[in-house]
């Protein structure tokens, strides 16, 4: 298969290399939540929320994001995914990074993943607010 973009597989690789030893191999039926940080245009609305209903599609980025969490090795198969929840926002809005990116969220698809969630936005900001002090 040919990629429609140049920058799919730099980022998928990205994933990949974020993903190797950041969990246990993971198996049976799970669920995901996940939200993507999309840039946002300068000619976004700076006082309202905007949704980025712009290329890259939501279902290329879950394939993409999916192939490299499975060559991580972080779960046994994308196949095992029986539940997703996911969301295109721009930063600067409600759930958003505060720059581009994504926060995943993975469980056993018995669990409830929205504590897991949250946990992983607060974990990638204080991160990111580490790595980018004011």
């Amino acid at each position: 298969m040919v990629e429609s973009s140049p920058h799919l597989q730099p980022w998928r690789d990205t994933i990949t290399d974020a993903g190797y030893g950041a969990g246990p191999r993971l198996d049976g039926p799970l669920c995901c939540r996940v939200v993507f940080t999309m840039p946002r245009p300068a000619s976004a609305p700076k006082k309202r929320p905007y949704l980025p209903d712009k290329k890259p599609d939501l279902d290329k980025l879950l394939r993409a994001l999916f192939d490299a969490v499975t060559t991580a090795g972080l779960w046994a198969d994308d196949a095992r995914v029986v539940d997703v929840w996911a969301k295109k926002v721009a930063v600067g809005d409600g759930v958003a990074l505060p720059v581009p990116g994504v926060v995943v969220a993975v469980a056993a698809a018995w669990h409830d993943v929205t504590d897991l969630y949250s946990s992983a936005v607060r974990s990638a900001v204080a991160r990111f607010a580490e790595a980018n002090p004011a």
